[in-house]
């Protein structure tokens, strides 16, 4: 898994300057950062552990010397953190650029606002797929709707639920500029108990992206849980942000930065927290798909989706795509995995 994810890293890196996106790509190194002592030192037992077994996942991660840990990573009271390979970039302008440049070749027809209500089978087995514009038939059909996926695959009711989840743009005041520049990407644990974590991205400009806040309104399951409505804001999360970059990293505190920008997004969890790769269980040869990321999705999505398109456009078994095992779309996973109520906070 951990080659896996590495992989990944350096095939979106390939398509990037093969394909010359402006999509504000950069090679990095990520900081999972602790400010619990205890956390801390239960996090760096277990890679000093790991380590001294020879475990080859240690192989790219660093465990940044405590004497130092404030300095470089830029946070205030941080205990420990591991810093590991990572890469960051605009997923939408990623996408939007690819999917330009394959309409100029004519290789792709792009319907855009075309909402698919329902999907259901003709007599020669080809898939009908319901729209607000017409009918159309295929004989594959791919369904990447991550936490919606329910909606069109019945079977999945369940086992890939919506989750409903907030990120926000930070900016320093207007002509401010932050010194020094952070140029890595971070998991932020609170000193709060399990769960209380922030991933923050930087971006070149010198705004700041930051997810997270969920323990704010864990509580409300209504609010969060099967939810796949992403046009409103869950409460008190703002305030979370507002002050965020103040509070905890040196070089802001005078720099007046705020939130401009807050929005929801809809992620698909799964009870093994794995996504589901392959052909639709009972629709093999016309349905695949690939949804169920839990919120992870950017570090695995691109060479799954690779895999995948070897399957559909190649005939190429599951076996030999190089994707995980334990990703394959089956019905024994349907049949013994379920997300259950309660076991997330």
């Amino acid at each position: 898994m951990a080659q896996f994810v590495s992989d990944e890293i350096y095939a979106i890196k390939r398509v990037v300057e093969k394909e010359g996106l402006d999509c504000e790509f950069e090679l990095r190194r990520s900081f999972d950062v602790l400010l619990d002592a205890e956390e801390a030192e239960e996090v760096a037992g277990g890679f000093l552990a790991s380590l001294k077994a020879g475990q080859k996942w240690t192989r790219d991660v660093d465990l940044v010397d405590a004497k130092y840990v404030e300095q470089i990573t830029s946070m205030k009271g941080a205990k420990a953190a591991l810093s590991v390979p990572a890469c960051s970039f605009w997923p939408y302008k990623f996408v939007s650029q690819l999917l330009a440049n394959l309409e100029k070749k004519a290789v792709v027809n792009l319907q855009t606002n075309t909402p698919v209500t329902q999907i259901t089978q003709d007599e020669a087995g080809r898939s009908i797929i319901h729209t607000s514009r017409g009918t159309l038939r295929a004989r594959k059909v791919v369904f990447a709707t991550n936490g919606y996926t329910a909606g069109l695959c019945p079977q999945y009711a369940g086992k890939i639920v919506p989750v409903k989840a907030t990120a926000s743009h930070i900016s320093p005041a207007h002509g401010t500029v932050v010194s020094p520049h952070l140029s890595h990407t971070y998991n932020i644990s609170y000193p709060l108990g399990p769960g209380h974590v922030d991933y923050l991205n930087p971006r070149p400009d010198g705004g700041i992206v930051v997810g997270g806040g969920k323990w704010i309104f864990a509580h409300d399951r209504s609010l969060w849980y099967g939810n796949w409505d992403d046009s409103t804001l869950l409460p008190g999360v703002q305030q979370h942000f507002d002050g965020l970059m103040q509070q905890h990293f040196n070089g802001w505190e005078d720099s007046g930065a705020e939130v401009d920008s807050i929005w929801t997004g809809i992620q698909g969890y799964t009870a093994d927290e794995k996504p589901h790769i392959g052909e639709v269980p009972g629709m093999e040869g016309l349905q695949y798909m690939i949804a169920g990321f839990n919120g992870g999705g950017m570090a695995m999505i691109f060479l799954c989706a690779k895999g995948l398109a070897e399957m559909v456009g190649g005939g190429v078994p599951y076996a030999r795509t190089g994707l995980p095992g334990s990703f394959k779309a089956t019905r024994e996973r349907l049949e013994t995995h379920s997300v259950v109520p309660g076991m997330r906070t």
